[in-house]
C-alpha cells in the first residue's frame, strides 16, 4: 500500500498543478493566438506555471487528503492516528475538537438519562416546567397524581386545579416563588402544600413545582375529631345506663339476688357494645388512615368469601338461614389487603343474616363484568330498604331502624367500614333495594391480569 503511494503522488503532484495553472496556460494561448508570444515560449511559461502552481498547491492538498480520511475514520468510530504525519497540526486539532465535543455529547446524554432516574427517587410528586407552561419532566410520583404521563403537556391538561396554574403563570410571568394549598378530589381526596419556584431565565426548564402531601396528617386531624365527637355520642348512653344500674346495685338492689342477676345482664349488655364499638371505631381510623394508599397483594376472591362464610354459619344457622355461594371464574383475584376484605365481606353478609329474616336464604355471587373487574353480590330476600334511606346507609351511626339495630348489636359503622375500605380498594359500593322483596349490596373490585397461586392466597394483611 506504501509503495502504491509512493507512485501515485507524482501523478498526483503533477495532475494538481496542471489544475491550479489552468488559468496561466489560458493566458498563455491567447497570447499565442494574438501573435504576442511564441509557442515554444509559452510551451516553457506553462510548464513553469505548472510546477510552481503544484509546488504552492500540494501541501494544503495532503492536508485536506488527510483530514478527509480522518473524518472517515470517525465516521466510522474508528479514527486511525497513524495515518496522520507528526507535523499535520490541522488534522491533530480537528481530532482534539472531536474528542472534546464528543466527551461533553457522552456526558450530557449520562446526565439526561441519570436525571429522571434521580427524580423518580423522590417520593413527592415533582415537575419542571419550560416558559411555555409545558411540563418538561415529571417524577414518578406526579405521574400517578395526574394518572397520565404529563412530561410534554401543559400543566394545566394533567393537573387542573385554577389556583396552581395560577401559580404556575405568576412565576413563570418573573413573579417570585409561592406556597399554596390544593387538593385533587379524585380518586380519592388528597391535600398538598405546593411550592413554586423559578430556575433562571438561563435554564430551559424555567420554573419547579414540588408538591408536599399532607393527607395523612390532615387524615389524623379529623380522625381525631370526628373520634372524641362520634365516641362521646355513642357512648353516652350505654354509659349512662351501666351508672344507673351500678347506683341502683349499690342501693336498694343490694340485697336483691333477682334485681341484681337481672342488672348484670344488662350490663354486661351494655358493655360488649362499647367494646363493639370501640373496636370499629379504631379499625374505620387504621382504614381511613391508609386509604389513599392503593393495596398491592394478590387475594383470591372465592378463598376469602369461602373462609367467611365458615365464620358466620353459628349466625346463620341460628336465624335457620341458608348462606350459598357461587364463584365465576373460580380463580378470580384482586389486588388487595386480605384481612381488609374479609371485613368487607364479613359485614355484608353478617348485615344480610341479621335482616334478611328468620328461615330466608342468603346468596353471594362472584362474576367478572366487561370492564377487567370483579363484582361481589350480597343479596337477601327480607323486609327491604325504604328508598329514602338508602343515600345515607354508608353514613357513620346512621340507622334505619335504630331500636332493632341495636337490639341486633348494631354499631351503625359497618357500611362506614365497607365504604373506606371499597374506596382505599380503587372499587364502587352499590346499593339497591326493593320493601317486602329483600336488599342487594355489590362491590365492585378491579381484577388482577393473573390468576393467584398458592403464595398469594396467604397475602399477609397490611392494616
Amino acid at each position: 500500500m506504501d509503495r502504491k503511494r509512493r507512485f501515485q503522488r507524482p501523478h498526483k503532484w503533477v495532475s494538481i498543478g496542471l489544475r491550479s495553472a489552468l488559468p496561466a496556460w489560458i493566458v498563455l494561448v491567447l497570447l499565442v493566438l494574438g501573435g504576442l508570444l511564441a509557442l515554444r515560449h509559452a510551451l516553457l511559461g506553462g510548464l513553469l506555471a505548472a510546477a510552481l502552481a503544484g509546488l504552492v498547491a500540494w501541501r494544503p492538498a495532503q492536508q485536506r487528503e488527510a483530514l478527509r480520511r480522518r473524518i472517515d475514520a470517525l465516521a466510522a468510530s474508528d479514527p486511525d492516528p497513524g495515518r496522520l504525519g507528526s507535523g499535520d497540526s490541522l488534522a491533530r486539532a480537528f481530532d482534539r475538537l472531536v474528542r472534546v465535543w464528543r466527551r461533553r455529547i457522552e456526558r450530557l446524554t449520562r446526565e439526561s438519562e441519570e436525571r429522571p432516574l434521580i427524580m423518580d427517587a423522590i417520593p413527592d410528586p415533582l415537575l419542571l416546567i419550560a416558559a411555555d407552561r409545558t411540563v418538561t419532566r415529571a417524577n414518578r410520583a406526579a405521574r400517578d397524581l395526574a394518572g397520565i404521563d404529563i412530561a410534554g403537556h401543559d400543566i394545566a391538561v394533567g393537573l387542573r386545579h385554577p389556583e396552581l396554574v395560577d401559580a404556575v403563570d405568576h412565576v413563570l410571568g418573573g413573579g417570585a416563588g409561592q406556597a399554596i394549598d390544593v387538593s385533587f378530589p379524585v380518586p380519592v381526596q388528597r391535600h398538598f402544600a405546593v411550592r413554586v419556584e423559578p430556575l433562571g431565565e438561563q435554564l430551559a426548564d424555567a420554573a419547579v413545582v414540588v408538591f408536599h402531601d399532607l393527607t395523612a396528617l390532615e387524615q389524623t386531624e379529623r380522625m381525631r375529631a370526628d373520634f372524641v365527637a362520634n365516641v362521646s355520642h355513642e357512648l353516652k348512653t350505654p354509659l349512662t345506663s351501666l351508672i344507673g344500674y351500678i347506683e341502683t346495685l349499690q342501693g336498694s338492689a343490694r340485697d336483691d339476688a333477682e334485681a341484681q342477676a337481672k342488672f348484670l345482664a344488662i350490663m354486661d349488655e351494655q358493655a360488649n357494645r362499647m367494646a363493639r364499638l370501640v373496636d370499629d371505631l379504631l379499625s374505620l381510623a387504621r382504614i381511613e388512615m391508609n386509604e389513599h394508599a392503593r393495596p398491592t397483594a394478590r387475594v383470591l376472591v372465592k378463598d376469602v368469601l369461602e373462609k367467611t362464610i365458615r365464620l358466620l354459619e353459628p349466625q346463620a344457622q341460628q336465624h335457620d338461614l341458608g348462606v350459598t355461594l357461587s364463584v365465576e371464574p373460580e380463580t378470580a383475584t384482586v389486588l388487595g389487603d386480605r384481612d381488609q376484605l374479609a371485613e368487607v365481606f364479613e359485614n355484608l353478609i353478617g348485615n344480610a343474616i341479621k335482616y334478611g329474616g328468620d328461615g330466608g336464604k342468603v346468596t353471594v355471587d362472584v362474576s367478572a363484568s366487561g370492564r377487567n373487574e370483579i363484582a361481589v353480590a350480597v343479596s337477601d330476600d327480607g323486609v327491604g330498604i325504604a328508598p329514602e334511606h338508602l343515600p345515607r346507609l354508608t353514613e357513620r351511626f346512621y340507622r334505619v331502624d335504630p331500636a332493632r339495630s341495636r337490639e341486633r348489636g348494631s354499631t351503625g359503622l359497618g357500611l362506614a367500614i365497607v365504604k373506606h375500605i371499597v374506596s382505599r380498594h380503587r372499587g364502587r359500593l352499590a346499593i339497591e333495594s326493593t320493601i317486602g322483596k329483600g336488599s342487594r349490596f355489590t362491590v365492585t373490585l378491579p381484577m388482577a391480569t393473573e390468576p393467584a397461586g398458592d403464595r398469594e392466597r396467604e397475602a399477609p394483611a397490611t392494616i
